[in-house]
């Protein structure tokens, strides 16, 4: 397995780390200039997963096991679980979402987005490449797999994080900043404990599908119609 070290991560070094930081970068600055074309942070990042995966792929990170699937399901919801409680403790109440069905293509941005695209780009590029890149690097620096493995979670959430604050996708309070961090700190987690990446992106997709769907049902609530137009 990649996780203790060997030739499928032998290509694996701090060049990778360099490319996922500027492609980060760049993506970012995108988005900061121009809002309208927050795809292109997505394209940005697949662009050094591709590169990455290209050289060698890291053995066993993409095998999928039934616990994954277990894994994906069960620590989702319990974070959108936690996620409502946090946010409850925070104003005092628990408000449903609603989405903006103005535009005709609204369910690109509100559903497609966030349920299909986002959790696999986002857990490829932060646990699929940069965390393992990290790893790597650290564990081969220090020869200490649990530093390593610390030192690398900790860099790629407060990535994940900022990523998500330079977006303004990270909301208006404080249970929304931690609710990402413990997005970002368990895909980490799950890809450093199976050694593999499908947990961490089913885990993404279960935590988003869940707010899609509260926030379907708070947006036919506030229309007053059983179904959206």
């Amino acid at each position: 397995m990649w996780l203790e070290g060997g030739s499928s991560t032998q290509l694996w070094g701090w060049e990778l780390v360099a490319w996922a930081v500027m492609a980060l970068g760049v993506g970012l600055v995108t988005v900061a200039l121009a809002p309208s074309y927050d795809a292109v942070l997505w394209l940005v990042m697949v662009v050094p997963v591709a590169v990455a995966f290209r050289r060698s792929v890291p053995r066993g990170l993409l095998r999928f096991r039934s616990t994954d699937l277990l894994f994906g399901l069960v620590l989702g919801a319990l974070l959108r679980l936690f996620s409502g409680w946090l946010e409850r403790s925070a104003d005092g109440s628990l408000h449903w979402p609603r989405f903006d069905t103005a535009s005709a293509a609204w369910w690109l941005d509100a559903i497609v987005a966030p349920v299909l695209v986002a959790p696999v780009v986002e857990e490829f590029f932060f646990h699929g490449l940069l965390l393992v890149a990290l790893y790597t690097v650290l564990r081969r620096a220090t020869r200490r797999p649990l530093l390593a493995g610390t030192s690398a979670a900790s860099i790629t959430t407060a990535a994940f994080v900022l990523m998500h604050l330079a977006t303004g996708t990270l909301g208006t309070t404080w249970a929304s900043s931690v609710t990402v961090l413990l997005v970002g700190l368990s895909g980490a987690a799950l890809v450093l404990t199976t050694g593999r990446v499908w947990g961490a992106v089913l885990m993404h997709i279960v935590f988003n599908v869940s707010y899609v769907g509260f926030a379907l049902i708070g947006t036919m609530v506030a229309t007053g119609t059983p179904g959206l137009s």
